[in-house]
């Protein structure tokens, strides 16, 4: 079963219909595909999806559901590996810099990985845009209503 069709989605209340589709029983899970052309986080529709998915993962988790454990996946293409590897290296080696250690070191006095506090220092899901000024007041309704940029960031 492919899941809901477009006419189908646009009747079903209370949902936007990309998350009636992301809540659909039916979807086995949601990727996360991560280009050199635009970053996925400075798009809202982009970081409301990824919201929604994120909380059905940790609700199938919660369930025992075997799909909770890999709903969501992120993959990247090459070239925005290199660049998103490249940016955390910097980053990094300034962080450490700053320390006066060498990265390595730095890195052993983080609680979290350097990739990790790379994205809780550079992602700000709240500057993210949309093209349409109603689905993004909308979705910033949602989000300050629900979840808060904090969690999502």
């Amino acid at each position: 079963d492919e899941g809901p069709t477009i006419r189908e989605q646009m009747k079903q209340p209370p949902f936007p219909p990309f998350e009636s589709v992301i809540r659909s029983p039916h979807l086995r899970g949601m990727c996360l595909a991560v280009t050199s052309t635009k970053e996925p986080y400075e798009r809202l529709w982009c970081v409301y999806e990824l919201a929604v998915a994120l909380d059905i993962m940790e609700q199938k988790k919660k369930e025992g559901d075997a799909r909770g454990d890999d709903f969501v996946v992120v993959e990247f293409s090459r070239k925005a590996h290199d660049d998103y590897m490249k940016r955390m290296q910097e980053w990094a080696s300034e962080k450490a810099d700053a320390a006066n250690l060498d990265v390595h070191a730095w890195s052993e006095t983080q609680s979290l990985s350097a990739e990790q506090l790379y994205y809780l220092n550079k992602v700000k899901c709240q500057d993210a845009k949309c093209e349409k000024p109603e689905d993004e007041a909308r979705i910033r309704k949602n989000v300050e209503e629900g979840w808060g940029w904090e969690r999502l960031n």
